[in-house]
């Protein structure tokens, strides 16, 4: 269902340290931010700054209350999937059981369509959907550290086969095969288009409080 993974967002203490620490630590490029309004995906508010380096990118958000996010430390936020045409996609998703945050997409400050689903129905995890445009920023693309791609998210799940099934129901995933860890617990891989998701079981999942699926 998914073309790549555009970015991953990352909830920061202080947006100018977090944009200084990934231009020192991988070469990456401001490309633009901006505001961000306040809604179930950012309660508080806030602002954004997205970076570029070799061929991918990371959204930066400070909160607007920046009291649960520790100095000096990325958390992440949520993950953005692209997708060749959002409608199309929306309209698959919708036959599946899952819903979104609003009825139309919004443009970002990068010129990409964003639409968030309702993390209701994704098991409290935060994805969108994202159409780039047709002209994309390319500021800072090919430059600094050369990564060619973000491979997977990883997430921490009570049931590490329960989980890539429903990646497998949801998104049309491909079971890729699941193993147990040397220190304990399970993980599986389940390709989703031209990415995968990657679900960690730890050997004690009771912390996760009845979630399907935690971040």
């Amino acid at each position: 269902m998914f073309d790549k993974i555009q970015h991953i967002g990352y909830l920061v203490a202080n947006l100018d340290k977090a944009v200084i620490w990934f231009k020192h630590g991988f070469g990456a490029e401001n490309a633009g931010g901006g505001p961000v309004q306040s809604s179930r995906v950012v309660p508080s508010g806030g602002c954004n700054v997205f970076v570029h380096f070799g061929q991918v990118e990371a959204e930066l958000i400070e909160p607007g209350d920046t009291s649960h996010v520790p100095p000096d430390t990325l958390i992440m936020h949520h993950v953005g999937y692209v997708v060749a045409d959002i409608p199309q996609a929306v309209e698959r998703a919708y036959a599946r059981g899952l819903r979104f945050l609003a009825d139309t997409p919004f443009t970002n400050p990068l010129g990409q369509q964003v639409l968030y689903f309702d993390p209701d129905t994704t098991n409290g995890v935060l994805i969108h959907l994202t159409q780039l445009p047709a002209q994309p920023n390319i500021v800072g693309v090919g430059r600094g550290v050369q990564v060619n791609k973000i491979m997977h998210a990883g997430y921490l799940v009570r049931n590490a086969e329960e989980a890539a099934a429903w990646y497998v129901d949801k998104f049309d995933g491909v079971y890729m095969g699941g193993r147990a860890m040397r220190r304990g617990g399970r993980y599986a891989l389940v390709h989703c288009g031209q990415m995968q998701v990657e679900v960690i079981e730890p050997p004690d999942p009771s912390p996760h409080k009845g979630r399907f699926v935690e971040k």
